[in-house]
């Protein structure tokens, strides 16, 4: 045995006669190793005459090796014993093995199943505890895995420990921890929280698993609420986008539209029992697109939206409050906006677009995109301030999708963005390429200027023009002059560009034309002012089909 110290063994003589006799025993290595697993031996023994023999010493004796206690005690280890140095030329049967059994392991208490599902109205439950065999007293420790995106019960909110360490008494081989579970009496969705044995004996191993994902199933009803949904399924490289946006009635009728690619899905349909709302899209028969509503919380009115491609495989899913505003609740975002993406000096700009906000939260979004093609988009404002507005494109081939962020304060910049898709396509004998580009922009609050005051800038009437792209190969810079009737005009003598601008006071919007360098004919323009910060600025493009020119007014 590992751990019995010493063990003793004898050594017999056959055929004693009347001389004495000598034997040398000696220890070697095997698997065991000496001075780790047990201390070496080189001793000799002597056996007496039959006749000066007592006890029977002439035929026996005996010797002891010491076994110790070594790092790996569950490990059987063999080493062996060697007789030699016979005299009288006495033969000798060598060697002897002798095996070291290791000992079995100590076990502490573990769970008895990986996984538990409760219910959010148990109360107190409790989660048994066990090990194989009785293996004295023993003390063991609970812990809680902190929140994360897999477990998303909060210890204290939605359950608490009674007990964290388990006393286990000579003879006990079961026990259980008490866990308390919160009953909110609101549906909040399933929530899963995972506990382990944190502490036990140094040297035991755990009986069973030393860890447990507990589910807390929640059986109630989710209530929900009249109001909108809103919000852009738009994530780039995961193989689909576009935007969904559906109405509440306080009869718990739900209408709504899913905009993509393919153009505008609309959807009507109820909530079930557990506050999902599953809508299928078929093409030619095949299912291709999948879009669940879940009500995550009836207090907040937090709601998972969710995306499926069917066809590839891929999701997008946002997580979305109920914006419930009202005559007597208005939207704080309500009011007219403008719109340009700002991908820098030089760099192409898609589209630039007015957007008007209403008190119940409706957001209507109108402009033009680089190749001239007109589009008005519809969606909501959230809870967040957040815009969600898209379009259908290009006979269902293309989309626009925008997000924003509102600031609800003039001469405050906000961020935004707009996913514009376009497939490739013929026009007027130009064959343009397709695109699938997220860019980069800029909303701001627009307030009309006072009548007969120069728009662009607001306190100066003088600027700069900076045209790039779309048939300039390089920056060129324009002095400017804006009258008060908004109209600009080119300071000094510009023969080659000759920019025509007209700004709309009411609205932000300007329009013109261009000719750019090397061109005969010219082309047109399409921008709208940004009221940001001290000076307001304009940022358009020109309509050319192909290559989006850049202007920048300032």
């Amino acid at each position: 045995g590992q751990n019995q110290g010493t063990a003793t063994y004898q050594v017999l003589r056959s055929h004693a006669g009347n001389a004495a006799a000598a034997i040398t025993v000696t220890t070697s290595n095997d698997s065991a190793i000496a001075g780790q697993d047990f201390t070496a031996l080189n001793v000799p023994l002597s056996f007496p005459s039959a006749g000066a023999s007592t006890n029977g010493s002439a035929y026996m004796q005996t010797f002891s090796v010491a076994i110790l206690s070594h790092s790996s005690p569950q490990v059987t280890k063999t080493f062996d014993l060697n007789l030699s140095n016979g005299t009288p030329g006495a033969t000798v049967v060598s060697p002897f093995t002798v095996t070291i059994v290791g000992e079995p392991a100590t076990v502490a208490p573990g769970f008895e199943t990986p996984t538990l599902t409760v219910k959010s109205t148990d109360g107190l439950i409790q989660i048994p505890i066990s090990r194989g065999s009785d293996t004295g007293s023993v003390v063991i420790g609970i812990g809680s895995v902190p929140s994360n995106s897999l477990n998303t019960a909060v210890e204290n909110v939605d359950y608490s420990l009674e007990n964290t360490n388990l006393n286990f008494l000579p003879g006990q081989t079961s026990g259980s921890v008490g866990v308390n579970v919160t009953n909110t009496n609101r549906a909040v969705g399933n929530k899963t929280f995972t506990l382990s044995i944190a502490t036990f004996p140094s040297g035991q191993t755990v009986n069973g698993f030393s860890s447990i994902a507990v589910t807390i199933q929640d059986v109630i009803a989710p209530q929900p609420a009249a109001g909108r949904l809103t919000t852009i399924l738009d994530n780039l490289g995961t193989g689909i986008a576009g935007s969904v946006d559906l109405t509440i009635s306080t009869t718990g009728a739900i209408t709504g539209k899913l905009v993509m690619d393919k153009g505008v899905l609309p959807f009507t349909g109820r909530f079930d029992a557990t506050g999902l709302l599953t809508v299928h899209f078929y093409s030619a028969g095949a299912l291709t697109r999948t879009l669940t509503v879940q009500l995550l919380d009836s207090a907040t009115q937090i709601y998972q939206v969710t995306l499926v491609d069917n066809v590839l495989g891929s999701q997008n899913s946002f997580n979305v409050t109920l914006a419930t505003f009202s005559a007597a609740n208005p939207c704080p975002a309500a009011g007219a906006y403008t719109f340009a993406d700002t991908g820098g000096l030089g760099a192409p700009q898609y589209t630039a677009a007015t957007l008007k906000v209403d008190a119940l939260g409706n957001a209507t979004l109108a402009g033009k995109v680089f190749d001239g093609t007109a589009y008005i988009a519809s969606g909501a404002v959230d809870t967040a301030n957040n815009a969600n507005v898209a379009a259908s494109l290009y006979a269902g081939q293309g989309r626009l999708t925008f997000q924003a962020t509102l600031p609800t304060t003039a001469q405050t910049l906000g961020n935004g963005g707009v996913h514009l898709v376009r497939p490739g396509r013929a026009n007027q004998n130009v064959e343009l390429p397709a695109i699938d580009n997220f860019v980069d922009g800029h909303v701001a609050q627009y307030v009309p200027p006072a009548a007969s005051t120069a728009a662009l800038p607001i306190w100066n009437p003088a600027g700069t023009a900076d045209l790039t792209g779309g048939g300039f190969g390089v920056l060129t810079s324009l002095p400017i002059n804006v009258s008060t009737k908004n109209v600009v005009t080119i300071i000094g003598n510009n023969t080659l560009t000759k920019l025509a601008l007209t700004l709309t006071p009411s609205t932000g919007v300007f329009t013109g034309t261009v000719i750019p360098t090397g061109a005969a004919k010219p082309v047109s323009i399409y921008g709208v002012l940004l009221q940001g910060g001290l000076n307001s600025e304009g940022l358009g493009f020109f309509l050319n089909g192909i290559t989006p020119g850049h202007i920048h007014l300032y």
